[in-house]
């Protein structure tokens, strides 16, 4: 691998983050005004014994913006992608929207 090649792909993983930052910047909006903790999310969860990070964890990591708790852990791709995070939130929430942001 060329200096050229390394150079390269640093640009690369500096414009996919950016990219992941403006769609978790439009989610932070939207949910930063309707969850309120109450891990109904996660207790709905089909997969909470496995994630990493449950439900209620990845909505708050996202309103304090600490992405990269989330991308450095497994619950990628742990989550069943089963929307039952939202079905159960009283108020709609998805945590499970935030982890396809990215």
């Amino acid at each position: 691998m060329s200096i050229t090649d390394l150079t390269s792909m640093g640009e690369s993983q500096t414009q996919l983050r950016k990219e992941i930052n403006e769609r978790l910047s439009k989610l932070q909006a939207e949910i930063s005004d309707y969850c309120y903790q109450c891990a109904k999310c996660t207790s709905g969860c089909e997969a909470h014994k496995l994630l990493e990070l449950e439900p209620h964890k990845i909505v708050a990591l996202t309103k304090r913006g600490l992405i990269d708790e989330m991308i450095n852990s497994d619950v990628i791709w742990t989550c069943m992608s089963c929307f039952k995070c939202r079905e159960r939130c009283p108020q709609k929430v998805a945590p499970v929207e935030i982890l396809f942001a990215l």
